[in-house]
């Protein structure tokens, strides 16, 4: 499968190269949380609240994989494939693809219109070919990408409406608990594998958890940001929302993202490096589930009277 002929490939896309360079430049994991953030605001809660928690565990799934599978990208070995795209980290699975399925196949999923079902087919496709074009996955990779992604897809769709009912019955004390261990079971199982039973090469960073943990306090915070914010702060779909909520929202989740970035810069600790991210994580997406939404609710009421 490693044998396709990417070189080829590159020379017969070339008229629409700059559709997939930038389709690939636009759908690494925090673009999709954005646009799961800006459909949240607008009030589409159950579908951004879907989107969002499975492309945050979807995101965990390939860069936990990353920690057990040293797989070389195309163009680190074959220098000739480079095609203006540099990745740091390993390649198995296709981040893109898997989550290109995980993101529109929910979409179309909850939607189910031809023409929608239509548009996600064609993103997963010109996403999965792009990652090829570019020189920065094997075909391997990107079909296994495709696949552990429409496995999330199936398991989310069938099992949501099941556990949600379930879950809706505990008392909130319990649920902010279960919310907790969930988001974190990804992490502690990565981390068990590899430092416990010592499996895998890790991902040759020198803080190889940083970004999975600040991913795992993204997760947190989301799962439990839903829960806390349960029943609140729902509003039809308007104008006004748009403008008095996702607009501002947009801004101040870039500006939190931007100004926080740079936190653990300079920090040699790894455990403070780690506590640092985890704990940013968890606060940027507390800020876009619950206290924007509540900020906004209460100026709103305020501005009414």
């Amino acid at each position: 499968m490693d044998g396709f002929p990417i070189a080829e490939l590159q020379y017969w896309l070339q008229p629409i190269d700059s559709i997939l360079r930038e389709l690939s430049l636009h759908a690494y994991s925090y673009h999709y949380l954005l646009l799961a953030a800006i459909l949240y605001w607008a009030g589409y809660r159950s579908l951004a609240s879907r989107l969002g928690v499975v492309v945050l565990f979807s995101t965990l799934i390939f860069g936990g994989c990353r920690q057990f599978f040293p797989a070389q990208r195309p163009y680190w070995l074959d220098p000739g494939l480079f095609n203006g795209v540099k990745e740091s980290g390993y390649g198995m699975p296709s981040g893109h693809s898997q989550n290109a399925v995980v993101f529109w196949g929910i979409i179309a999923a909850s939607i189910r219109k031809s023409i929608v079902i239509l548009i996600a087919l064609l993103m997963i496709a010109l996403l999965a070919v792009s990652r090829l074009y570019l020189g920065v996955h094997f075909l391997s990779q990107v079909v296994w990408g495709l696949a552990i992604g429409a496995v999330l897809v199936f398991c989310i769709m069938t099992c949501e409406k099941c556990f949600l009912s379930w879950f809706n019955r505990q008392q909130q004390v319990l649920q902010l608990l279960l919310a907790f261990l969930v988001a974190l079971i990804p992490m502690l199982v990565i981390l068990s594998l590899r430092e416990l039973v010592e499996i895998g090469e890790g991902n040759g960073a020198s803080k190889p958890y940083q970004r999975l943990i600040f991913l795992s306090g993204m997760t947190v915070g989301m799962t439990t940001g839903l829960t806390f914010s349960k029943g609140k702060f729902l509003q039809k779909p308007s104008m006004f929302l748009w403008v008095t909520r996702v607009l501002p929202g947009i801004a101040s989740v870039c500006l939190l993202w931007s100004f926080s970035s740079g936190l653990s810069t300079g920090i040699d600790r790894s455990v403070v490096v780690y506590l640092v991210e985890g704990i940013r994580g968890l606060l940027i997406v507390w800020w876009g589930v619950w206290f924007w939404p509540g900020l906004h609710r209460k100026m709103e009421k305020a501005y009414s009277r």
